[in-house]
C-alpha cells in the first residue's frame, strides 16, 4: 500500500532545524491508528526517510490544493468568467488583464483532463485513489 500523508514537523526557535515530526500511523488492522514521533535519535536512514515523508507531504499539499484547485481551477476560472461576464470588451481594465488570462481557460481544462479526473495521471502520481482526489 501506500505511506500516509501528513505529519506535523517542529522546530528549533533559535536554528529553525527540525527537533521532531509527528505522525500517524496504521498499527495493523486490530490496532487502528497512533501517533508517533521520530527524532534525530533515529537512525540516520530513518529520520532522512521521516523528513522526506513529511516534505513530500507538503509538497503534495501545496501542489495540488494551493496550486491545482486554489489558482487553477477556482481563482483563475473565476477571474476569467467574472472579467468576461462584468466588463464590456471595450473596457479598459478588460483590456488590461486579457494579456493576463490568455489561454486560461485551457490551461485549466487541460489540467483537469490530465490531473483531476479518475484515471488520469494525477491519481497515479499522487498516492491518491479516485475518492480522494475529490
Amino acid at each position: 500500500g501506500f505511506e500516509c500523508y501528513g505529519g506535523d514537523a517542529y522546530f528549533d526557535t533559535q536554528t529553525w532545524r527540525v527537533v521532531k515530526i509527528v505522525r500517524k500511523e496504521w498499527g495493523g488492522q486490530f490496532e487502528g491508528a497512533r501517533m508517533r514521533t521520530y527524532t534525530p535519535s533515529e537512525t540516520p536512514d530513518q529520520w532522512e526517510y521521516m523528513k522526506f515523508c513529511f516534505r513530500s507531504s507538503l509538497f503534495t499539499l501545496v501542489t495540488l490544493v494551493d496550486h491545482l484547485y486554489g489558482m487553477h481551477l477556482q481563482l483563475s476560472n473565476q477571474g476569467v468568467i467574472a472579467l468576461r461576464e462584468q466588463l464590456s470588451a471595450n473596457h479598459p481594465v478588460r483590456r488590461f488583464l486579457t494579456p493576463f488570462t490568455f489561454q486560461a481557460i485551457s490551461v485549466n481544462d487541460n489540467a483537469r483532463n490530465a490531473l483531476v479526473n479518475p484515471r488520469t495521471m494525477g491519481p497515479r502520481n499522487f498516492a491518491f485513489d479516485d475518492e480522494g482526489m475529490q
